[in-house]
Formats: structure tokens, C-alpha cells, sequence
């Protein structure tokens, strides 16, 4: 390749066919190696692209991210990524409009530390993008482009998909350069804007300690194996001549609305194809696209925002965390961001080797904030835990049938607004008491839902306690370490929904039979229960030694011990007060949402709740 240079302060720019490679003389990585990445995945704003007009909500987000505005006392990047070194911010594709230029160039050279920002705009005249490197103030923001106009010439007539890449040095100097995608969306982006012009470069940031390569969209989807001039194969061509020591990252800036399986083809080439033999990863940011799936292998890739890496370098794949959920798939271990609404999500990126001295995780995407209409939202703290973000999801990932009582869909309502209060019951003991009941020994994976039993359980379980919750006189039950996720105030009974995806109705039956001589004073306790093969009996639940041959006689046995062994006042065989369970089969509240008939529900409830009132028999 012929290769052309031209220097900038603190850049060198080679120019050659298909590709710019741009020489950064600083370093972007920390002191420990790994990359602060903040992901900006907004929420799209279609109607603004074909006019390239402003975007106010990316601009508000970026201001509270970078300034603080009005809501945060300060930068709110401080609280999600502290310290002082260099930040590669990205957001997707057709983020900002032209008009945007000026206000996000002086929020980024007001930075106190080092950044690169990578933020797709458009669609943009060609005219505009030329008129805009040319008319660069003295003093203010060096504007670049990444291509040769008298070489690789833009119509000035057309409009441009394009990405803007600020590189600033609070103690230097601030650089903004131009890219432009280089393969058309076909099936919308050529069609709904035919004036939309490719580019034909790729542009290659070569810093001190990694090699950078934007891409936007639909740059990543050709295979370089069958694309021999495709942006992926003239980054393989490119890395070809780099020692294979140095990591690589290319980065997608996309607007792709929802998963397909062209995303993973994708990501698979470039991880294992593309940069293999060296330390990698591929990050995404993308639009919020907020459309759960029913269907885990789709569902479990978010809004596709993520940053991924080989499968062979972390086989075991990386733990989850409250802001990004592990994803392995084919050739692919990495995080996407769990939350699939406007929000930003920030943390290291690691490289391979991973391990425990090195570092185990792909990305430890610890901080998420949330992005409304007026920026992000104050104040700024940890994420909310796992949990409740997928019972929340769940819940819409299974919605009710047709044909459902609308109390359903009410009690689905208050179980999302107690998921996101911060009141008892919380979301992993909810979860937890849902699957598990009294059989529960350690916390349930909210990320390890998608088994089909377990689907199946947690559906039936959650429908049945949204209807329950639905009753008027049945509220939440909030007393610490007391049973049960609901309580009926008349009553003054506990009632625990138990759908087990694993249990038998006799194995039930003994963990409550167990859980009732555990003693100690708690309000009556009504389960209502089901498993795999069947619902659990009704009636109370007695003690039963031939239930559990390992289960103790009741404390009151009379054994004729002496010596040591007698019974002693306060000792542990000291007769304890006795709680009473009684059980009562799911498909009764199934009864009351299932079917719907507006005349029969207020019927419907009141034998559900009077077949509840009659379980225990008078006395003890």
C-alpha cells in the first residue's frame, strides 16, 4: 500500500488505500493495563436522523457525564469511573446531529482528565462535514479528517453516516477527527436515505499501548473471509504488521433495533478470525432497545451493548454483575449491559491472559445510570441488584395469556413498583421464596432462569402471588426472618407461594413438616404450593415421623434419659412453642385468574380466601 504522512500536533497520520492510520503518541490504558470504557447507550431518536437535526436528550446526557449540570454537583463520570486517567467514551451510531458539534466540543475540552469520545452523527451533507474542517478557529479544537479529500473525494451533495473521535489532553490539546461508515444498512439505511454516500477508509488509532478501530454498524458484519476488501479484512491486513504482544479493540458504534444472529457471526470472526493471536476484545454500544424475548439464546444479548472477547481466552465465561450480565455464546465470552433502557454503563476492560493476578473479567461494568429526557438521573450510586432487574424482566418476558383476569395483570403492576422500592420483601428473596420456599439454603441465580422448568415454576409462581398481592386486605409481608411473601391482615396468617421446579408434592410436604418443629413463635403460615407433578395436598401439616426418618422427635418426647442427657430448664430439648403450616394446591389461585369471567371474580376470591380461612381445625 502507497502510504502518505501528514503531522499534527501529538498525531501522525498515514494515509493508504482503504485505511488511516492515526499515531497517538499517548497511552489510553491505566497504570494496571486495562481500559476505562464508558458505554452511552441512548435511546434512539429516528425522527431527528433525516433532517440531521439536534438530539437535546444525547446532549443532556453527555453534560451530566462530563460538566454535571444542574442535577450533579459535579462530573457525574467522577462517581462512575474515579480517577484520573484516560476514559474512552462511545456512543451509538447516529447519536448526535451536526448542529450538536459546538456544545459537545466544549463539554469535552472542559474535561479535567484525558478522553477519547467516539459519537456517531448524521445524516449529514457533505458540504457541512468540509465546511466544518475548514473553518477551525485559532486556539480551539483541531478538526481532521480521516481521509484525503483530493484522494478518496466526498460529494458534497450527499449526506454522510460519520463519527465524530475527540482526543483531548486537558494538559495539551483537543483534536476532533471525522470517520465515516463504509457499508450501507441495505435493507433500510439505503433505501430510506438514497442520498447517503459510503466512505472508504477505516480509520486506525494507534496509541502508545492499543491499537483502536471505529467502526458504525454495519462496518463489522461483512466476514473478511468472503469480503476481501470489507473493513474486517483490512484491519486483519493492518494487524498483519503489528507484533502480536500489543491488545486491539474495535469498537461498534451501532442503531441496530434488536438481536440477529449476523451480530454473533459477526463478533465470532472479528474475536477469533480477525485479531486472533493477540490480546482482544470487541465493544458495542448501541441503542436502548427495550423489547424483551421470551426466547433466552435471543434474549440473553440485551440491547447488544457489551464488550466481548474469545471464548478460549475465559472458557468458564465472567461472573455476573448488577450492571452487566455475563454472555457466552459461540466463539464469545464477555458482558452486555444488563439494562435495556437508556442508561450509561461504565468499567474496565480487561485483556487476556484472565486470571486471578491478571484480571477475570472481560468487563467489570459496575456502574450503571440511568438517562432520561432531561440527562442522567441524580444522584448517582451502585445498581440495582441483579434481582430485580430480572424478575422485573421476567415478568415481561412471559406476560399472561388472553383470557386473564385483569387482577392479574393489577398484582404484576405492584409486585415491579415493591421490585424497585426498597422495602421487604426484596427481589432475591422474593425469587428466592418463590422457587425455593422453605427448602431455600443459599441465594437463587436471577441469571439462571432459562432452564424450562425453571421458566415454568417461576411463571406460575409469579402469576399466582401477583394475584394473591391483587386482594384487597393481602399486602406484603415485611417482618424479618418470618416466612412467607404475602400477609392477610384479617387473617393474621402468612401466606408463602411456593411453585418448586423440582420438588414433589411429598418432598414438599416434608420440608414444611420440618419447618413447623423448627419452634419459636410465627403467625400461622399458609402455602400455597405446587411442583412439577402435582400440587401439594391441602389440609395442615402435622408432624409425621415417617415423612423424613431423619427429622427429630418434638421437643415435649418424654425419653428416659439420665445423667447428662436428662432434660435440663433452657436446654436445647426444652419444649419450644409449636408453629402451625397448613398447605393448599396453586391451581386454586390459577382458578381465579385463569378463565376470566367479569361475574364470577369477586366470587372466585371470596372461596379462594374462605378455603384458606378453613385449613387449620379448631385448637391445637
Amino acid at each position: 500500500m502507497s502510504d502518505i504522512q501528514k503531522t499534527v500536533p501529538h498525531l501522525d497520520f498515514h494515509f493508504s488505500e482503504g485505511c488511516t492510520r492515526v499515531e497517538v503518541a499517548s497511552a489510553i490504558l491505566s497504570a494496571s493495563g486495562h481500559l476505562n470504557l464508558c458505554l452511552l447507550q441512548l435511546p434512539p431518536s429516528m425522527a431527528a436522523i433525516a433532517t440531521d437535526a439536534s438530539r437535546p436528550r444525547a446532549l443532556n446526557a453527555l453534560r451530566d457525564l462530563l460538566d454535571g449540570g444542574s442535577a450533579h454537583a459535579a462530573p457525574a463520570l467522577r462517581q462512575m469511573l474515579p480517577g484520573a486517567g484516560p476514559v474512552l467514551i462511545v456512543a451509538p451510531e447516529y447519536a448526535f446531529g451536526s448542529p450538536d458539534w459546538g456544545a459537545i466540543d466544549a463539554l469535552v475540552r472542559g474535561a479535567t482528565r484525558p478522553l477519547v469520545l467516539l459519537a456517531g452523527f448524521g445524516a449529514t451533507l457533505g458540504q457541512t462535514v468540509l465546511d466544518w474542517q475548514a473553518t477551525a478557529e485559532a486556539g480551539g479544537t483541531e478538526r481532521l479528517l480521516s481521509w484525503r479529500q483530493d484522494a478518496n473525494p466526498i460529494s458534497l451533495a450527499m449526506r454522510v453516516n460519520g463519527g465524530w473521535c475527540w482526543i483531548h489532553d486537558p494538559a495539551s490539546t483537543t483534536q476532533c477527527l471525522v470517520y465515516l461508515k463504509n457499508v450501507l444498512q441495505q435493507a433500510v439505511e439505503a433505501v430510506q436515505l438514497p442520498d447517503l454516500q459510503a466512505g472508504e477508509i477505516v480509520m486506525h488509532l494507534h496509541f502508545a499501548d492499543l491499537d483502536l478501530f471505529p467502526l458504525i454498524c454495519a462496518d463489522l458484519i461483512q466476514p473478511a473471509a468472503q469480503y476481501t476488501g470489507s473493513p474486517q479484512a483490512r484491519i486483519r491486513q493492518i494487524l498483519s504488521d503489528i507484533p502480536n504482544v500489543r491488545p486491539a479493540l474495535v469498537v461498534g458504534s451501532l442503531l441496530q433495533c434488536g438481536f440477529n444472529p449476523n451480530w454473533a457471526m459477526a463478533i465470532d470472526t472479528l474475536l477469533n478470525t480477525v485479531l486472533v493471536g493477540r490480546p482482544c476484545v470487541v465493544a458495542l454500544c448501541n441503542i436502548a432497545y427495550d423489547k424483551p424475548l421470551p426466547d433466552e439464546e435471543q434474549d440473553k444479548w440485551r440491547s447488544l451493548s457489551g464488550v466481548f472477547a474469545p471464548y478460549g481466552t475465559l472458557t468458564k465465561g465472567q461472573d455476573n454483575l448488577p450492571a452487566a450480565r455475563a454472555l457466552n455464546a459461540q466463539g464469545i465470552a464477555g458482558a452486555v449491559v444488563r439494562n435495556t433502557q437508556g442508561c450509561a454503563c461504565a468499567g474496565a476492560v480487561g485483556w487476556s491472559p484472565y486470571n486471578p493476578i491478571n484480571g477475570a473479567l472481560v468487563w467489570r461494568g459496575n456502574m450503571c445510570c440511568s438517562i432520561t429526557d432531561v440527562g442522567l438521573t441524580a444522584p448517582i450510586g451502585p445498581p440495582p441488584p441483579a434481582a430485580e432487574c430480572e424478575i422485573a424482566r421476567f415478568l415481561r418476558r412471559h406476560p399472561p395469556g388472553s383470557g386473564c383476569a385483569p387482577r392479574l395483570a393489577n398484582g404484576i403492576e405492584l409486585i415491579k413498583l415493591q421490585l424497585h422500592g426498597n422495602a421487604p420483601p426484596k427481589p432475591d428473596c422474593m425469587l428466592r421464596a418463590t422457587l425455593d420456599g422453605v427448602a431455600a439454603d443459599e441465594r437463587r441465580n436471577p441469571d439462571a432462569l432459562a432452564e424450562a422448568e425453571v421458566t415454568s415454576a417461576l411463571k406460575a409462581g409469579l402469576h399466582a402471588l401477583a394475584t394473591m398481592r391483587s386482594i384487597d386486605g393481602v399486602s406484603w409481608q415485611t417482618g424479618a426472618g418470618l416466612t412467607g411473601q404475602l400477609r392477610i391482615e384479617a387473617q393474621r396468617r402468612h401466606l408463602l407461594i411456593w411453585r418448586s421446579p423440582s420438588e414433589s408434592p411429598r418432598s414438599m410436604h416434608r420440608h414444611l413438616a420440618s419447618w413447623r418443629l423448627r419452634g419459636g413463635e410465627h403467625p400461622d403460615l399458609i402455602v400455597l404450593g405446587s411442583t412439577p407433578i402435582g400440587d401439594l395436598l391441602e389440609g395442615e401439616i402435622r408432624e409425621d415421623r415417617r415423612d423424613d426418618i431423619s427429622l427429630a422427635p418434638p421437643p415435649d418426647t418424654a425419653l428416659p434419659v439420665g445423667g447428662s442427657l436428662a432434660a435440663s430448664a433452657n436446654d436445647i430439648t426444652e419444649a419450644r412453642t409449636l408453629r402451625r403450616v397448613g398447605g393448599l394446591g396453586l391451581s386454586h389461585v390459577a382458578s381465579v385468574y385463569a378463565d376470566y369471567e367479569p361475574a364470577e371474580d369477586a366470587a372466585r376470591v371470596t372461596n379462594l380466601l374462605a378455603r384458606i380461612d378453613a385449613i387449620f381445625s379448631e385448637g391445637r
